[in-house]
C-alpha cells in the first residue's frame, strides 16, 4: 500500500495525532515485530494523546490566564499549612512546572 495517500487521508479524516504515528513507526522501523493489534494500539493510543494534549492547550488559551505558576515564585511568608519539605527538590521532578 502507498504510504503518501494513507497519510492525507489520516489527515483529511483529521486523525493527525495516527498519521504522526504511523511516520515514526515508518521511521524507526523497529516496530515491524509487532503485531497488526499492536501496531493499531500505539497508533490510537497516540492519536488520543495527541487529542487530549490539544484540549488541555485550548483550555488554557480560553482561560486567558495572566501569568505562568511555578514554585519559584509562591510567597511562602503566608502561612498556608503546606510543608516545604514535602515540594519537588529540583526542576524536572513531577508535579513542577518548568515553564
Amino acid at each position: 500500500m502507498l504510504i503518501q495517500p494513507l497519510l492525507q487521508q489520516l489527515h483529511e479524516l483529521r486523525l493527525t495525532g495516527m498519521a504522526a504515528a504511523l511516520e515514526q513507526q515508518l521511521a524507526t522501523g523497529d516496530d515491524s515485530s509487532l503485531s497488526f493489534e499492536d501496531r493499531l494500539g500505539l497508533l490510537i493510543q497516540h492519536e488520543l494523546a495527541e487529542r487530549s494534549s490539544y484540549r488541555l492547550a485550548q483550555r488554557l488559551r480560553w482561560a486567558k490566564l495572566p501569568l505562568s505558576a511555578c514554585l519559584e515564585d509562591l510567597d511562602t511568608r503566608t502561612p498556608r499549612g503546606v510543608d516545604p519539605a514535602s515540594w519537588p527538590r529540583s526542576p524536572t521532578s513531577p508535579g513542577s512546572n518548568n515553564t
